[in-house]
């Protein structure tokens, strides 16, 4: 049994309605599954196989017979044409993005199925249409999609939905009679035969229910938490495993997003300057127990970062954008402010970020800076996650110390998500989980076209060299051309400073009692839980 905190009131993951129940992508089965140890790779689940146009200007699906929905009827070709319609004309903003680029879908039989590509230089889009939810269009033909969220429906996973409380508990059961249980790419999955999670309202409520054995798992993202809250007998005994578990992911990319929508935060000169005064080094030396590292790259710890100065490729890419981008991208290595948690290297950050808001026009009203609109430079940044005050409170008193105004935020997890979908805010805090092979997922937080009510472009980036590098990125048929466009993506972004970039970790922080099996190798880019088994 693993703890939720926060609310869970929506059994349907595809709309933008409610907060989405943990869990419920063990329900449904995809034409297609990816690999956790290669890269770019994807194995048949719902399709038997899969024909590509010499074009790709289409794919053609053919359906295994013998997949089944939980009540044993076939799974066909008009759910997979009904998925993709209903994803794209009524699913979240994210799915509306992804699907654009598709056209007609036709079916050609009962378990064959002809998909159009709009875009024909992505050969991503077919991974993207292989790995969407494939629901049952007899089940739609009853229900409103859209109001599908209190109640479990039909559905093909190797779990289904066994007991449901909203905000409470939710419990999966294994399908003993599953369809697909047989299949290569589901061996050593799935070995539990029940999955149970039980909401809670905070961190800490959560980690006492674990210390007192009424939960099993949990991944702990707090590091104050990690570093104080487990002192128990369990743990020294060594019933309770507390441990590291590295890993060679991307890391999630935990940044402020700064909403260029707001006149105030257009300015890249105020945007530059809100960098300068993250302190990052002294936040990791007295609140985090140094377990975080710095993120300096969109891409980082990957082939696709762009350290250093620009290569002569990168720079022939780039110079037709010359008078559209700062000058030091061609000239300077981006560097991240650092300050080794020393006042004096943080006092110089601060005096550099006064000076080049000077520069730029704004003043100050005794202790007030004031932007050329004569208005105080005061911005709110949102949040729901309480652990992320004693962060913002740190930058607060930094900002501060310039004349900057922070007001924080706390929003309960209902109030967040909408302020976040409607873009209400001036900043706001998010971890977006990187693609491990970059190009659709740019195009959902980069891209003009995602800036839509709902969606992830929460910087509001509206960009046509971005645009440009992103749409090359994603018609790239080579590594070596995927490498260089996002390169100069990389370069583009961290120029503009939408983001003031935060931390990251390399491992997986785990606490669980010591009563599972475990694989002896884990898989290369994922934690790889669907594999583990109870010892008994």
């Amino acid at each position: 049994m693993k703890g939720h905190v926060g609310a869970m009131d929506s059994l349907n993951a595809y709309t933008l309605k409610g907060n989405k129940a943990p869990g419920l992508e063990y329900i449904y089965d995809t034409l297609l599954v990816s690999s956790f140890d290669e890269l770019s790779s994807f194995y048949p689940l719902l399709a038997e196989s899969f024909y590509v146009s010499p074009k790709n200007d289409w794919v053609v699906f053919n359906i295994r017979k013998e997949a089944r929905w939980h009540d044993d009827t076939p799974i066909t070709s008009e759910d997979v044409a009904f998925s993709v319609n209903i994803l794209r004309e009524k699913g979240s903003p994210t799915y509306q993005i992804m699907l654009k680029e598709v056209g007609a879908v036709d079916i050609l039989d009962e378990h064959t199925v002809k998909i159009h590509m709009l875009n024909t230089r992505d050969p991503a889009l077919i991974a993207v249409i292989g790995q969407l939810p494939i629901l049952s269009s007899a089940y739609f033909k009853q229900h409103d999609f859209l109001d599908s969220d209190d109640v479990p429906m039909l559905t093909s996973g190797p779990y289904r939905i066994k007991e449901y409380k909203p905000n409470k508990t939710i419990v999966y059961e294994r399908v003993n009679d599953y369809w697909g249980k047989e299949l290569p790419v589901n061996k050593g999955y799935y070995n539990f035969e029940y999955l149970k999670y039980e909401a809670f309202l905070e961190n800490i409520i959560a980690i006492e229910a674990l210390k007192g054995g009424e939960l099993d798992f949990r991944e702990e993202n707090v590091s104050k938490l990690w570093a104080k809250a487990y002192n128990s007998k369990a743990i020294k005994d060594g019933r309770l495993k507390k441990e590291f578990a590295i890993h060679t992911s991307p890391p999630n990319l935990q940044s402020i997003f700064l909403n260029t929508r707001r006149p105030l935060l257009h300015d890249i000169h105020l945007r530059k300057a809100l960098t300068e005064c993250f302190d990052f080094d002294w936040m990791n030396k007295y609140l985090f127990h140094g377990l975080y590292k710095r993120i300096e790259s969109y891409y980082q710890n990957t082939q696709y970062s762009a350290p250093g100065l620009p290569s002569a490729e990168e720079i022939s890419v780039l110079s037709q954008f010359r008078d559209q981008l700062p000058n030091e991208l061609f000239t300077k290595e981006f560097t991240i402010p650092s300050t080794d948690a020393d006042p004096l290297k943080n006092r110089a950050n601060l005096v550099k970020a006064k000076k080049m808001l000077l520069d730029a026009g704004y003043y100050y009203s005794g202790t007030k800076l004031m932007s050329s609109a004569h208005k105080p430079v005061e911005m709110d940044i949102i949040y729901h996650f309480q652990g992320f005050e004693r962060i913002f409170l740190a930058y607060k008193e930094n900002l501060e110390k310039i004349g900057i105004k922070l007001n924080l935020r706390l929003l309960d997890y209902t109030q967040y998500q909408k302020r976040l979908q409607d873009f209400d805010f001036d900043m706001t805090v998010a971890a977006l989980a990187p693609a491990i092979v970059p190009g659709d997922l740019e195009l959902q937080l980069w891209h003009s076209s995602s800036d839509v009510v709902g969606g992830l472009n929460f910087a509001g980036i509206h960009d046509n060299v971005v645009d440009y590098l992103i749409e090359k990125l994603r018609a790239s048929d080579t590594k070596e051309q995927k490498v260089l466009y996002a390169r100069c993506l990389d370069r583009v972004l961290l120029w503009n400073y939408y983001s003031v970039l935060q931390l990251y970790s390399n491992n997986y922080r785990l606490i669980y009692w010591d009563k599972f099996g475990i694989p002896d190798v884990r898989p290369t880019y994922y934690l790889g839980l669907e594999t583990w088994w109870l010892k008994n």
